[in-house]
C-alpha cells in the first residue's frame, strides 16, 4: 500500500469515529453516513486499481454500498438499544393529592432490585405509595 492509501483509510476511520461521537442521532442514521464515508474512501482506492473504473466510479459505488450496509448495522443496534430499555426501564405513575400524575422512571439493578432517579435502592418493585413519600405531593 501506498502512502496515499493509507492516509485514506485513516481517514476513513476518523470519520467514522467523529461520526460515532455525534450526540442526538440514532445509530441508524450513524451507520449510514459512516457506511457511506467509509464505502466512498475504500472504492475510491479500489477503482482507483482495477482497471476499467476510475476513481470516481469506484466511489460512488463503495458510499451506496457502505451507506446501505451501515444503515441496516445502525438499524440492528437502534432495536437492541430499544429492547433493553424497555426490558431495564420501568416508569411508574405516582398521583399527587392535586389529581395531577408524577412518572418516576425506575432503572433495573442488580437481581430483583430497582434503582430510583435519586440513586435510591429498592428490594423489588417499588409500590406507588413507596415511590409517593419522595417523588408525589
Amino acid at each position: 500500500m501506498n502512502k496515499k492509501t493509507l492516509c485514506m483509510i485513516g481517514a476513513a476511520l476518523a470519520s467514522c469515529f467523529a461520526l460515532a461521537a455525534c450526540d442526538g442521532m440514532n445509530s441508524q442514521t450513524t451507520g449510514t453516513l459512516g457506511g457511506a464515508a467509509t464505502g466512498a474512501l475504500v472504492g475510491g482506492v479500489a477503482g482507483h486499481n482495477i482497471d476499467g473504473i476510475n476513481k470516481g466510479q469506484g466511489a460512488v459505488a463503495g458510499a451506496l454500498v457502505g451507506g446501505l450496509v451501515g444503515n441496516q448495522m445502525g438499524r440492528q443496534q437502534d432495536q437492541i438499544n430499544a429492547m433493553d430499555a424497555r426490558m431495564n426501564y420501568s416508569t411508574v405513575a405516582v398521583r399527587n393529592s392535586n389529581g395531577s400524575v408524577t412518572p418516576v422512571q425506575l432503572r433495573r439493578g442488580q437481581g430483583d432490585s430497582w434503582i430510583g432517579p435519586q440513586g435510591e435502592v429498592y428490594s423489588g418493585m417499588p409500590s406507588e405509595s413507596q415511590l409517593r413519600r419522595l417523588y408525589g405531593f
